[in-house]
């Protein structure tokens, strides 16, 4: 070892006792003071207590029936309100009656809630009373208030949708979402919630049969906050994406989260025709999907198939990507159909979350990259279920935030096709990857802002082309037309390929093509590899451009490595090797990173613990992972960044 990285390694030593000596009488210094303090002072947390009887509006909800046309006597509302105050009070005193004199002075009671949340707000109150109040037979839960540390003002802005609020349509309205249709199939939706009420249109509880989706879990109002909530309740600090859209609920997961197929269809067929006559002229203009198979799907299964149906009856439809995490081949179905807009999740720093599931698609032999986009789905805070907020993760949390996008885009623009849509919110995406779309992060982090800005007078350009072809005579598919609405706004389009160096055109043409074949690519006589492709749609005011990877002539034996891109120091983080079949190759498997031991394994998925930065001045380690195929003298890597 050199006597830079023995001193380096010294100094670092030195930290680590400092550090524990230093904490150690920290500990006694902190445990010294609240000993001779009241507990109170330093233990001062706030939180929410909820009791078992129902909020004013959910027992008024119960009642309809048993008035004419649903109309409720004044009566009936003001002495159950009257019977809940009385409660809090006797609550209250035996809430009181749990502590000491001495302790009983610190607690403060304040927000109580009786409308759409039977509860109210402690303060002052030690962390070991929290189970004792839990166990009082008029309380349902004891939760912290945690309505400062994550919220949806971290995660909107994200996307630059407050930017197009401030924005009009040709009609001089606002866009945020007005006008446009969202069915959401999930756990159903807690429609008394204020920030939901003026959303919500309809639904059904196909779980329950009955025309009543009241959300029985809380994940379907979570997402329903995040797609349009209008933040009323929270003095609009909790605003959705696209608050002004109708919400269609069609409660298909059980309180569990679980659905059948049976089930899921139901809810397909009731989005696509909500009167139920038949004709599905009325369905609404997208669908939001926050759930998935619990394998990973395939494009032709039954429940993307479906998917991609619905699509081509002009429905968006927005899906998961799944929590399958890293690894070949992990997202799930909706999320596996290719027409569908497949969001993964990434954190509020921009980073693609551990749990979010990574493509590509195999279909049949043909990879296709999935997902689509990202979106926030990290510590997202939204509606919860009987009042007030809550924060929570995964896909399921990034998807609506897209659906709302696309309801935005929508409203400027009611004549666009779902192709159009997902093409312009992949185009303006901002590039979160290595190079260009990929299976972990698609086209990168949805950007609203730009979608709306830069389609009021652009044109369109979208390519639908598989990632792998065979050689030969190739058809290359896709649309390139106005997005004006205005024929005379189309200029011309053309075609390029690249693989190392300068674009080479294709073709061109001054026709407008919608998804159809837009050139007729020869690549007999190309070198097997990686090429880009480019399509570029001129129009009067601007030019719009899309590029995407395309795999010629794929070496059949080739091993595709799916490992995350980033780790951290001594995290557990999985390595899955497959063909371009998608099965598994068994294969050695070799971890280099610098300054540390290297770790060989075999197989075709392993676990791997990234090695220790051992200097403290480092932030960040590029590392490798080597595969070798000793049989067919095959080898493969790929990169990962080992951060401190």
């Amino acid at each position: 070892m050199k006597f830079n990285e023995i001193f380096n390694l010294q100094i670092f030593s030195i930290l680590i006792i400092f550090l524990l000596v230093f904490s150690i009488f920290s500990g006694l210094a902190s445990s010294l003071k609240v000993e001779g303090q009241n507990t109170l002072i330093e233990n001062n947390t706030e939180y929410i207590i909820e009791f078992a009887d129902r909020p004013l509006f959910q027992h008024i909800n119960s009642i309809k029936n048993r008035f004419t046309n649903n109309i409720i006597t004044k009566s009936e509302v003001s002495n159950y309100r009257e019977f809940l105050l009385k409660s809090h009070k006797s609550m209250k005193d035996k809430i009181i009656s749990l502590f000491d004199e001495k302790l009983r002075s610190k607690i403060v009671f304040s927000g109580e809630f009786f409308g759409i949340f039977n509860g109210l707000c402690i303060k002052n109150i030690p962390e070991n009373f929290v189970e004792k109040i839990k166990s009082l037979n008029f309380v349902k839960d004891v939760f912290p208030n945690y309505h400062l540390k994550f919220c949806l003002d971290e995660s909107v802005p994200l996307i630059n949708a407050p930017q197009v609020w401030k924005l009009y349509d040709k009609y001089g309205n606002n866009i945020r979402g007005s006008g446009v249709r969202i069915a959401i199939l999930d756990t159903g939706m807690d429609y008394n919630h204020p920030d939901l009420a003026d959303s919500y249109v309809m639904g059904y509880d196909f779980v329950n049969n009955d025309t009543d989706p009241m959300d029985d879990n809380g994940h379907g109002t979570h997402v329903a906050g995040i797609l349009a909530g209008n933040g009323i309740s929270s003095n609009e600090r909790y605003v959705g994406v696209a608050p002004d859209a109708d919400l269609y609920v069609y409660k298909i997961l059980d309180d569990e989260g679980n659905a059948g197929f049976e089930e899921f269809i139901k809810g397909i067929e009731a989005a696509i025709d909500p009167n139920n006559d038949s004709d599905p002229s009325d369905h609404v203009d997208i669908i939001s999907l926050s759930f998935g198979t619990d394998q990973p799907g395939k494009p032709n299964d039954e429940i993307s198939s479906k998917i991609d149906e619905v699509v081509d009856m002009g429905v968006v439809v927005v899906a998961a990507a799944g929590n399958g995490g890293p690894g070949a081949q992990t997202i799930t179905s909706p999320g596996a159909a290719l027409k569908a807009i497949t969001v993964g999740s990434v954190s509020k720093s921009k980073y693609i979350s551990i749990t979010s599931s990574r493509g590509p698609i195999n279909d049949s032999g043909v990879f296709h990259i999935k997902p689509d986009v990202v979106a926030p789905g990290i510590d997202i805070t939204s509606t919860r279920l009987g009042g007030g907020y809550v924060s929570k993760s995964g896909t399921s949390m990034a998807t609506p935030h897209v659906a709302g996008a696309a309801a935005l885009l929508l409203q400027v623009h009611p004549d666009w096709t779902p192709a159009m849509i997902k093409n312009e919110l992949e185009s303006t995406a901002e590039d979160l990857g290595a190079t260009g779309k990929d299976n972990t992060y698609g086209s990168g982090l949805i950007n609203i802002f730009d979608s709306v800005n830069l389609t009021s007078s652009g044109p369109i350009a979208i390519l639908n082309t598989p990632y792998t072809v065979e050689k030969g005579l190739i058809d290359i598919k896709g649309t390139a037309m106005n997005g004006t609405g205005t024929p005379e706004d189309f200029v011309n389009y053309s075609m390029y390929y690249k693989k190392d160096s300068s674009w080479i055109k294709i073709c061109e043409s001054d026709v407008e093509v919608f998804d159809d074949v837009l050139c007729q690519w020869n690549t007999t006589n190309l070198e097997s590899g990686i090429y880009k492709i480019k399509l570029q749609v001129v129009g009067n005011n601007r030019s719009n451009i899309v590029i995407k990877d395309i795999a010629v002539g794929y070496d059949l034996s080739r091993i595709i490595i799916s490992a995350p891109a980033e780790v951290t120091e001594k995290e557990i983080f999985k390595v899955d090797l497959i063909d371009i079949n998608g099965d598994p190759v068994d294969a050695f498997v070799l971890l280099f990173a610098p300054f540390s031991i290297p770790r060989l394994k075999y197989g075709s998925s392993m676990e791997f613990k990234a090695p220790i930065i051992l200097n403290p001045f480092i932030k960040k380690l590029n590392a490798k992972i080597f595969v070798f195929k000793i049989e067919s003298l095959r080898k493969e890597y790929t990169n990962i960044t080992i951060l401190n």
